[in-house]
């Protein structure tokens, strides 16, 4: 988290290795903890992939933010169980809130899942 912070490195790509070294021991054997980690990780690091919804041009300066604070985040968090479980409790919940569009129409997304639509309607 402190590399994300690091303004050397690109946040994106530190999110993407920290999202691998949640496959690897001993992080996976906490698999409930590691799936929510990697799946919200994933969350903010596709944003600049419009995938699966699209932030236009304020896409990379949205991803930068979102992932800056999760990392302040998660550097202030205590180290227990209640602390982390707040921590993905709070991230589900802002990773809901986030604007998200595809096609030009709102996507629904619940606990930081976006639900793309079948067809987006002209």
């Amino acid at each position: 988290m402190h590399r994300i912070l690091d303004s050397s490195e690109d946040p994106v790509l530190v999110l993407m290795e920290l999202m691998g070294a949640l496959t690897e021991p001993p992080l996976f054997e906490h698999p409930r903890c590691a799936g929510e980690l990697s799946g919200d990780f994933g969350v903010l690091s596709d944003i600049v992939d419009a995938y699966p919804v699209d932030y236009g041009a304020n896409a990379e300066m949205v991803a930068g933010r979102e992932i800056s604070d999760a990392a302040r985040e998660w550097l202030a968090m205590p180290r227990t169980v209640e602390g982390m479980q707040q921590y993905l409790d709070r991230w589900d919940a802002r990773l809901a809130v986030l604007p998200v569009t595809y096609g030009g129409r709102p996507v629904p997304v619940k606990r930081g899942r976006a639900t793309i639509p079948s067809s987006p309607k002209a």
